[in-house]
């Protein structure tokens, strides 16, 4: 059986923001040559991409807005889109 498997070409991964500010700590950006992926730091799994932000739900187990940037803890967190 042969399995079907993406390629993508990375061009650069990023812990902060193009303005410096940083993402969850979980959290990094990887830039291809098609677009820019969300994933986790500690095993790259995917987790949202340029267009659609970070997954409602990993937003909510992280903490994090769509941008990947720490929510306040102090704030109530918000599923609506």
């Amino acid at each position: 059986m042969t399995a079907c498997v993406s390629h993508h070409h990375v061009e650069s991964v990023h812990f902060q923001t193009p303005d410096k500010k940083s993402f969850h700590p979980a959290v990094a950006t990887v830039q291809t040559l098609a677009r820019e992926y969300y994933i986790l730091k500690d095993n790259g799994m995917l987790i949202g991409t340029e267009e659609d932000g970070i997954n409602p739900l990993w937003q909510i187990l992280l903490e994090c807005d769509e941008r990947g940037l720490p929510c306040d803890s102090s704030a109530p967190l918000s599923t609506a889109h």
